[in-house]
């Protein structure tokens, strides 16, 4: 084994090295997975093989040798990282830190068949269960001698501890072996003879049966499409060849419709997963491969394949949320629409929700295509498609949902003033302002309150306006309330004396022939709690008029809209 060397410092550290080094590990990477998929004399893992060694020869005839610390997760040369990845599955890092090995080194001189020895050792599937099977004692029994280790629980190799031996002479050494020959017994010196068979050749320890029984039920549990799905990935990243990389992504293709239809979504949303992924960060620099892996995608939300999944969804009890979405959010933005109508088919609302989620991510830079459905017939989806645009936010989704606050059904118009509550725009207050000339109570309440919790000062004129109004004396309590709420939350001193006008009394008590405006007055200047409000509440808890001095006193107690809806009620 080799001894450790100091560590360099990071002063003598050179760019140019690393920069080889993490491109030599990159191909090693892909070349350790050529390796296992494909036979010795398959032309894709020979051109690997030829691509690793040439640049091996090239690193280590220009630097010497190849010296990589092992971190958990991590190669490292000269204290820098360059090789790192996370999680343990394929993971060479991991797989050489877990195995004791420390230090792992390439010398100069290395041949093209240490390096395939090498390669299907640290490629081959080790059984975490058998000990000779780790990677130090796989690669001391071929007895590599350019590929060096060092190992956690090596000792530096010391001979003082050895007895101090002469040279042994030919006549001493004839006497050693005839004292030896002496004291064997005569059968041992007659020679060979012919070995019986015996009825059992070994026994097999209770240890050693349990051990056998596990590694059966091991290969029976093993999943085998699972691991299909793992060699088609792993070909997927290093297939070099146009064609037969298209015909592994139409592999994936059928297998995405066989796991539909047989109501698989998790192995489903794991093909689109992967394909994602190398779409995402694709492995081979051709456009060419690029383009095939988008035309999957694609195909992936085609109305064909949602209305096999909807036919899925509607049928099945439970459905895998995770999975659905990993499933949905692999497509391209084009899906936009289908799933539009996947919405208005799908019958489980929380499946629903998980579409709506999954369609925020499609559509952030895409917006358009999802304004484009807001005139369905379907109420629900229109609500749905609200629900969607108010996630993804911006001025254009105002832009866009304004005109809906005209929309016939009542519960669409409820959504958009829901969704508009959540955003931040000057323009919101025009479109809440809008809302409370609509013909249904519970819609203009819905946009009182968003009014109140904007506390705008834009809202003082059109609601005193509408205070002031010869029909307003006919509305329902509730929703008088709500609207002198809302006038006080501006904080504006207009407001303050519009409340302190009808708390005190005017041409509304000929208007109404009752006190109800002053205690929605007082109510609104509660909830206003500035100092000069809750002065006027003090003043007129003490005043003269008997009406007047109820209304503040249960303001100020918190049970005027208590009062006022009981009394209302009877």
């Amino acid at each position: 084994m080799e001894t450790l060397l100091p560590e360099e410092s990071k002063s003598d550290v050179d760019p140019q090295k690393l920069k080889a080094a993490r491109e030599l590990l990159l191909q090693f990477v892909k070349t350790t997975k050529a390796v296992r998929l494909y036979l010795a004399n398959n032309p894709v893992r020979q051109k690997f093989l030829s691509d690793l060694f040439e640049r091996f020869e090239l690193f280590l005839r220009a630097y010497g040798a190849l010296r990589l610390k092992v971190r958990q997760q991590a190669f490292a040369v000269d204290g820098e990282v360059v090789y790192e990845q996370e999680g343990r599955q394929d993971n060479l890092a991991f797989r050489c830190y877990v195995d004791g090995i420390s230090e792992l080194t390439f010398h100069e001189g290395l041949e093209q068949a240490e390096l395939v020895e090498f390669l299907e050792v640290v490629g081959s599937d080790q059984d975490p269960h058998t000990l000779d099977d780790d990677i130090v004692s796989l690669l001391w029994k071929r007895d590599l001698p350019h590929i060096t280790t060092v190992v956690v629980d090596d000792l530096p190799e010391q001979t003082d501890f050895l007895p101090d031996q002469g040279e042994v002479k030919e006549p001493d050494l004839q006497a050693m072996i005839r004292q030896e020959v002496s004291t064997l017994p005569p059968a041992a010196l007659a020679g060979p003879r012919r070995l019986e068979t015996p009825m059992v050749i070994f026994k097999l320890t209770d240890e050693e049966i349990q051990q056998l029984k596990q590694q059966i039920v091991r290969e029976q549990q093993r999943d085998a499409v699972a691991q299909l799905l793992d060699i088609l990935s792993v070909m997927l990243e290093i297939e070099l060849d146009e064609i037969s990389f298209g015909e592994i992504l139409e592999i994936m293709t059928k297998l995405v419709d066989l796991f539909i239809e047989r109501g698989d979504l998790p192995r489903a949303a794991s093909c689109a997963r992967t394909v994602r992924r190398l779409y995402d960060n694709p492995p081979q620099q051709a456009e060419a491969f690029r383009t095939r892996l988008h035309e999957f995608l694609v195909r992936l939300g085609s109305p064909e394949r949602l209305a096999a999944l909807t036919v899925v969804l509607n049928r099945e009890k439970t459905v895998d949320p995770t999975a659905l979405t990993e499933f949905l959010q692999a497509m391209t933005p084009g899906a936009l629409v289908p799933l539009t109508d996947l919405l208005g088919t799908v019958i489980v609302m929380k499946t629903r929700k998980v579409i709506c989620d999954a369609m925020v991510t499609l559509g952030r830079d895409d917006i358009d295509l999802l304004a484009g459905r807001l005139r369905d017939d379907r109420w629900f989806v229109v609500r749905n498609l609200i629900y969607v645009m108010g996630r993804i936010g911006g001025p254009k989704v105002i832009n866009y949902l304004s005109p809906l606050v005209r929309h016939p059904e009542q519960r669409v118009r409820k959504e958009v003033i829901k969704t508009l509550d959540g955003m931040e725009s000057d323009k919101i207050v025009d479109v809440l302002l809008e809302c409370l000339r609509d013909q249904e109570s519970a819609v203009r309440m819905m946009a009182m309150r968003a009014l109140t919790r904007r506390k705008s000062p834009r809202v003082v004129e059109p609601l005193t306006a509408m205070i002031n109004d010869r029909h307003f004396a006919a509305k329902d309590v509730s929703e008088k309330l709500e609207l002198f709420v809302a006038l006080g939350a501006s904080g504006r001193p207009e407001a303050l004396l519009v409340l302190k006008q009808y708390l005190k009394g005017g041409s509304w008590w000929r208007r109404t022939g009752q006190g109800e405006l002053c205690w929605c007055a007082a109510y609104a200047l509660k909830q206003m709690g500035t100092r000069e409000a809750m002065a006027l509440l003090e003043e007129g808890s003490r005043h003269a008029s008997k009406g007047l001095q109820e209304a503040c006193q249960a303001a100020l107690k918190g049970t005027a809209r208590e009062l006022m809806i009981r009394q209302a009620r009877l």
